[in-house]
């Protein structure tokens, strides 16, 4: 027998381990495919979410959502990607969820999706019967529509309105819930009317068939204004939205566009026996809420009428009034008003309180309102009344007790004879005249008060005597506010501060009149002692000194006040030049 090579025999272990490491990590990298409902039990108006999980590296292409459509409604749909690496090895995830609305009751089965040799598990659903109650939509005029996915009606009130007649416009976007992002609903003025949007738009859920619509309904307020023929624009939408069973890679936005159809009305004229002012209705009618039981005078009662008109807004309705003759006022509260539609047509009702405040005993008659307008239903004229309110007004406590003659009423009468009627009389003239003279009063202690003060401040600005001058230099002197000695606020802060520039300005301004400079301060100083501080301050201020020495040199000089030398004494050393022809 022949010996196999033991390098031929090595080779093919090799050979055989690498196939099987490959094909176990093409086992281990084939997709792998979870799938659950969560939650698994809802109502028909309720949605379910169903999430799709794939692992592997191998996965191609994605499910066919279209296998859904039969017993479900796509209305939602994201898809998130994971890749990482973890101990040499590359993982994909793919994660998909679908937001899932069922068409009809029942257990549903959904079908099993192929992604790529994978399938995912089979699933269930139990559908109950819906939360809430939706109404069965008005089915559209064209039944080709309730088959498309959007789709626009509109609906008046009447066809045959007369001129100047409200007539209520409804306008109806229909879409299936998920699909629509955005959008615009237009609806042009027709020629020969106004057109008047009422209200915000409302929304709700409709169902035409076993589909299930967000509908947006827009209402109208439309008055023809002259007789014929009278033709509606159609309603126009344009927007974004997003395929229901489109790639869910696909971010791309679809425009979509909807129209209406024109509606055409025949306008009549004003009926020539028609009331005026001209009040086109359906239908109106008047009652009480409350009316009062037992009245006195002085005292108001409360009567309350509400309006009800079908075919108009409350601002085209008349105001409510109440009237009484002789012996009685009338106090009319703001009106409560209420705008709605019902069946495409609008409705105002109209509420009013008035306090009804008699004078005197007796009899009283309240007359209702009273309001005539034209039945567009019928074509007749027609009036709504209320009946009279007839009251009988007792005696009030004020005229019981207090009822007496024209004698006893003047004897009351604190003024005298031929006293002016608008002046005030008895306590009010007593507490006229207390407010004058505390008024006079307070005039007179405030002027006292202020003259006090400025006298005040006068003598506080007055020099006082210096203390160490002669009297020939206190004499000449000026009496002047600004000479007030090294008790004046500015030098008291300049020596607060120890600043030698406002110590030259302070002691400036001591001077009467006021020194320009320093060199001016020293030549009508008498003390020499003080005009060396003086110069000495002036060193300071030009750098050529010791400021503290100088402060204090100046503090000690001043102490008593400066002296001033007399106008007429000249100090030795002059500059001024010597006559020019002595005597």
């Amino acid at each position: 027998m022949r010996r196999a090579c033991p390098h031929r025999v090595g080779r093919l272990a090799w050979i055989a381990l690498l196939l099987c490491l490959a094909l176990a990590w093409t086992t281990a990298a084939q997709a792998q495919v979870r799938a659950w409902l969560e939650p698994d039990r809802i109502a028909l108006d309720e949605t379910t979410e169903l999430s799709i999980e794939i692992d592997g590296i191998n996965a191609h292409g994605l499910p066919d959502l279209s296998l859904l459509s039969q017993d479900f409604r796509v209305l939602d749909q994201g898809v998130a990607q994971q890749v990482d690496l973890s101990n040499g090895q590359l993982n994909l995830r793919i994660t998909m969820r679908l937001r899932l609305q069922p068409r009809r009751e029942g257990v549903l089965q959904l079908p099993i999706l192929q992604i790529g040799s994978s399938t995912t598990p089979p699933l269930r659903l139990v559908v109950g019967p819906p939360k809430t109650p939706v109404p069965e939509a008005v089915a559209p005029n064209d039944p080709a529509l309730a088959a498309q996915p959007l789709f626009l009606e509109s609906k008046l009130d009447t066809l045959s309105p007369y001129v100047q007649q409200t007539v209520g416009y409804t306008v109806r976007l229909y879409y299936e819930a998920g699909s629509l992002i955005d959008g615009r609903l237009d609806q042009d003025v027709p020629d020969g009317a106004s057109l008047q949007q009422l209200g915000e738009d409302a929304q709700h859920t409709l169902r035409v068939g076993d589909r299930f619509y967000k509908v947006l309904e827009r209402r109208y307020l439309l008055i023809p204004e002259r007789p014929g023929t009278l033709t509606v624009p159609p309603a126009r939408f344009q927007g974004r939205s997003l395929g229901v069973f489109g790639d869910p890679f696909d971010t791309a936005r679809q425009e979509v566009r909807a129209r209406g159809r024109p509606q055409t009305l025949q306008v009549k004229p004003i009926p020539p026996a028609a009331p005026q002012p001209w009040l086109p209705l359906r239908a109106l009618s008047l009652r009480y809420i409350e009316t009062p039981g037992t009245l006195r005078a002085g005292e108001s009662a409360t009567v309350t009428v509400e309006l009800h008109a079908d075919g108009a807004t409350t601002s085209q309705l008349p105001a409510l009034e109440l009237k009484t003759g002789e012996g009685a006022r009338v106090f009319p509260d703001q009106a409560r008003r209420n705008d709605r539609f019902l069946e495409g047509r609008p409705l105002g009702t109209i509420t009013r309180r008035f306090a009804v405040l008699p004078s005197r005993a007796g009899t009283l008659r309240v007359s209702a309102p009273r309001i005539a307008w034209w039945d567009a239903q019928a074509g007749v004229p027609r009036v709504t009344s209320l009946p009279d309110i007839v009251l009988d007004v007792a005696p009030g406590k004020v005229a019981a007790t207090g009822a007496g003659s024209a004698e006893s009423a003047q004897a009351r009468d604190p003024r005298p004879s031929g006293w002016p009627r608008w002046l005030p009389r008895g306590t009010w003239l007593v507490a006229t005249a207390v407010l004058v003279l505390l008024w006079i009063g307070t005039v007179w202690w405030a002027w006292r008060l202020l003259m006090r003060h400025r006298a005040q401040q006068a003598a506080a600005e007055r020099p006082a005597p210096m203390p160490g001058a002669s009297p020939q230099a206190q004499a000449s002197t000026p009496a002047s506010p600004a000479a007030s000695g090294p008790s004046t606020p500015d030098w008291s802060r300049a020596l607060a501060e120890g600043d030698p520039a406002q110590l030259l300005r302070a002691l400036c301004a001591l001077a009467s009149p006021a020194a320009a400079d320093a060199d001016a301060l020293r030549e009508r100083l008498a003390d020499p002692v003080q005009r060396e501080a003086v110069a000495g301050l002036q060193r300071a201020c030009w750098g050529d000194g010791d400021r503290a020495a100088a402060v204090a040199t100046a503090r000690t000089a001043f102490a008593s006040g400066p002296r001033w030398r007399a106008a007429s004494v000249a100090r030795p050393g002059d500059d001024a030049l010597p006559p020019l022809y002595p005597v």
